[in-house]
């Protein structure tokens, strides 16, 4: 079972094999078998990445692919290219989420009338479902 308590950058995420903690919900993630190939250079930095922190080297490559994501989502939002609903898409996570995520960078809100309509329209949803 792998636990990220934390994110080397003091972001806290619970994640779990088989399980995902997201913005107060808990839902089981499907999962698939792949395989591809890597640089040597890449495949050693997983072995010792896992060794490092006693895990397997699939349990060290899901935790850096959950970093990846929220890494991208972060550069491309804080390079306007994208929407925060789409950063949170992109990190897997809640819009409300990744504002805290993005407020802890000392990113600053680009967000535009667009984005607050939609965290508008979310809302109204999730309060409709909640009321029913």
């Amino acid at each position: 079972m792998l636990t990220i308590k934390k994110f080397p950058f003091g972001h806290i995420n619970n994640f779990k094999i088989g399980y995902y903690k997201k913005c107060g919900g808990t839902f089981k993630m499907s999962s698939q078998t792949t395989s591809f190939r890597l640089e040597s250079e890449t495949m050693g930095f997983i072995e010792e990445f896992s060794k490092e922190k006693g895990e397997t080297k699939g349990e060290a490559l899901r935790e850096l692919l959950v970093n990846g994501r929220l890494m991208l989502a972060i550069k491309m939002y804080k390079k306007n290219k994208i929407s925060i609903g789409k950063a949170a898409k992109i990190a897997g996570t809640c819009i409300s989420e990744m504002i805290d995520i993005l407020s802890e960078f000392g990113v600053k809100s680009n967000i535009a009338i667009e984005d607050y309509k939609e965290s508008l329209i979310t809302a109204r949803k999730n309060l409709i479902k909640r009321s029913n």
